[in-house]
């Protein structure tokens, strides 16, 4: 192996980060290069080659691949990369998603142009370059290495920002950058897309992108943050051996999406002893797959609309579905009760389907009541501390 290649692996190895690799097409002699380096336990998680369309259907989860060599396959080999990197990591280390889809010459007269599009997916950026051979002195040998060089390349300047590999491009081949984003924060990343979630940890001073969470989760708008929800978390931590988090939902079913001067609104209310998820997670079924083995904690009115058809289109199915996901996931419900038209009404209230009945979890009136909402206070115009 050149020393150059050798050294800038060594440097990848010794980096912060880790990663998760998807290739199909070509690019495999970069996670073999990679392997070949002491120190690729520490960096690479995962190496994927979804070669057959049936195999990148299954990789990413979708019922078509309109193209099998193009930007936007590339773009979601990478997003899948960096997902799966994000839930393999084992601590908040920075991860990045890498994906190559490509076409090189073969055996058979094939059609169409020998290229390939390679994608770098963090919390931060997104780039894709577009690689175009010249077909006419095409060698798959060499066609590989060129591509593999050039995943590394993206590796290591994604990591450290500059890198010393010299591509041995033909005078004819071509190299474009067609995306190169930079996000200013996790809020930006967030909004555009880019991450699922991010934590504001006890344990951090940073905001962590797409951090891992199993505890007990108090969902809201917190508009505004008031004494009911200071008094369940009080509950929570008082009763329960298990981490407890806020979670507010930018995106929610029936409102607009919060937009950055807004999140940092809420945000602000918290002190740094809390740990607060934000997310685009408006669904509990999303949210339990963002946070399995967690506990959500809710009013009576919100597990009254989690087993009413009439929220899930008047389909009753759709919502068995969205409760089987939740089991699935090992997510339960803790519900505090909550007077509804003039009466407080609790768990015993509900007719929960027999076959969900274990997912919901009372948390008894003479333990937590607290009469007054958000809206409420909203309506008073201040926070109720």
């Amino acid at each position: 192996m050149d020393k150059v290649i050798k050294d800038i692996i060594h440097n990848i190895h010794n980096s912060d980060t880790q990663m998760v690799i998807s290739v199909t097409g070509a690019g495999s002699d970069v996670i073999n290069w990679l392997l070949s380096v002491p120190g690729a336990s520490k960096t690479l998680l995962e190496a994927n080659i979804p070669y057959s369309e049936s195999s990148q259907k299954s990789f990413l989860n979708k019922p078509e691949i309109l193209k099998s060599v193009s930007k936007d396959l590339a773009n979601n080999l990478a997003k899948e990369s960096y997902r799966r990197a994000s839930q393999l990591r084992e601590s908040d280390v920075p991860v990045i998603g890498v994906g190559c889809t490509a076409a090189i010459s073969t055996n058979r007269n094939r059609k169409g142009d020998n290229q390939a599009f390679i994608t770098i997916w963090s919390d931060k950026t997104l780039n894709t370059i577009h690689l175009l051979l010249d077909k006419s002195k095409s060698d798959r040998a060499k066609d590989e290495k060129k591509i593999s060089l050039i995943i590394l390349n993206q590796i290591a300047k994604s990591i450290a920002e500059n890198s010393k590999i010299k591509i041995p491009l033909d005078k004819n081949d071509t190299l474009i950058e067609m995306i190169d984003i930079k996000f200013e924060s996790a809020i930006s990343s967030l909004i555009h897309n880019q991450i699922s979630s991010f934590i504001s940890r006890v344990s951090s001073q940073n905001l962590i992108a797409d951090g891992k969470f199993s505890g007990i989760i108090l969902p809201g708008s917190f508009n505004p943050l008031h004494k009911g929800h200071i008094k369940l978390k009080e509950y929570i931590t008082q009763n329960y051996d298990q981490e407890f988090a806020y979670e507010i939902s930018i995106k929610n079913v029936d409102k607009p999406d919060l937009n950055e001067e807004e999140i940092l609104e809420r945000l602000n209310q918290f002190d740094s002893t809390e740990n607060i998820i934000v997310d685009k997670a408006p669904l509990f079924s999303e949210k339990s797959i963002l946070f399995p083995k967690s506990i959500f904690l809710i009013g009576y009115d919100t597990a009254e609309r989690l087993i009413n058809a009439k929220y899930y289109d008047d389909n009753y199915t759709k919502m068995t579905k969205s409760l089987e996901l939740i089991a699935d996931n090992k997510c339960t419900f803790l519900v505090a009760g909550r007077v509804q038209n003039g009466i407080f009404s609790t768990l015993e209230d509900l007719n929960i389907p027999e076959n969900f009945q274990s997912l919901f979890v009372e948390i008894p009136e003479s333990d937590f009541r607290v009469d007054e909402s958000s809206s409420e206070i909203r309506n008073r115009g201040k926070n109720d501390f």
